[in-house]
């Protein structure tokens, strides 16, 4: 399985995943589903960071992370417009609060961690 399968299938995972955590954190409201979010992603992204530095075995072709969190937000711009064309344009906070609280968090999160581990390996 290529890298771009392999992030393909984690989004969509995220996505069932926070199909899960709305159902959870639906009682704290909007904001409060908001930070379970943020949160889920930022965990997500950590782990994906260490499970592409463990794939990619840092090589020197791959250590960019700039590469990931590239991919990451024009994951969320193309899920975006899917959004718009399927959901509708009577709702485009829901593609700023998407970008936001997930695939911010997650691109962040996997760049610095796999930049990271891609340091220690180094030494």
């Amino acid at each position: 399985m290529n890298r771009i399968t392999a992030f393909i299938l984690v989004r969509l995972v995220a996505i069932l995943w926070l199909l899960v955590c709305v159902q959870i954190a639906e009682p704290l409201g909007p904001y409060g589903i908001s930070v379970v979010i943020f949160l889920s992603e930022l965990a997500l992204g950590f782990l994906w960071g260490k499970a592409e530095a463990v794939i990619a075995r840092c090589r020197p072709r791959s250590t960019d992370a700039r590469r990931l969190f590239v991919l990451t937000i024009i994951t969320g711009i193309i899920e975006g417009f899917g959004a718009l064309i399927f959901i509708g344009v009577y709702i485009p906070w829901l593609v700023v609060w998407r970008m936001v609280t997930a695939y911010l968090p997650f691109a962040i999160a996997e760049a610095v961690t796999y930049r990271n581990m891609c340091r220690m390996r180094a030494k």
